[in-house]
């Protein structure tokens, strides 16, 4: 049998086995459309699949618009939107400048977004570019200035101390 047309068994009235072949209007067979593969191949091809569409999804600016949005005053971060006065937005959209040395380094922080929202606080991953030195005098600078630090400020100052 050529391999371009597909057979399938059936049996007619009589209980007879009969062969047929499926074909469309154009003339191809089922089999000019269909490729078998293992059940491993397709799940491995799901797989794939769907990892691509999350990606897609995940990346998509619709998504992003949701996701960098503020859970505490609804500003769109990936929008340039904040808000000065609360805490998860921390005066800032999704980057600002070094917040050791107050941008003097010119290093620009982003926003951890998971972070901020879990914490809703602001939270950023960045270095400072000074030397070590200078930063730690920022770093103790701003420890002492902050009147109204917490016990959790004052620990993460300490460990941004001993750390660099």
């Amino acid at each position: 049998m050529d391999q371009n047309h597909c057979e399938s068994d059936m049996e007619d009235d009589d209980g007879e086995d009969v062969k047929e072949e499926a074909m469309y209007g154009d003339g191809k067979t089922v089999n000019q459309f269909v490729q078998r593969i293992s059940m491993a191949e397709y799940q491995k091809q799901a797989t794939d699949y769907t990892k691509t569409a999350v990606q897609n999804l995940v990346s998509s600016p619709e998504y992003q618009r949701v996701y960098t949005r503020c859970q505490l005053c609804w500003s769109s971060w990936s929008d340039g939107q904040f808000s000065t006065n609360c805490f998860e937005c921390g005066g800032y959209a999704m980057s600002r400048p070094c917040p050791v040395c107050r941008g003097k380094c010119e290093s620009i922080w982003t926003r951890d977004v998971d972070m901020s929202h879990t914490n809703y606080e602001a939270h950023w991953d960045g270095d400072c570019r000074l030397p070590a030195d200078e930063r730690q005098g920022y770093l103790t600078q701003l420890l002492l200035s902050t009147e109204t630090a917490s016990e959790l400020d004052l620990m993460d100052a300490m460990e941004d101390l001993a750390t660099h």
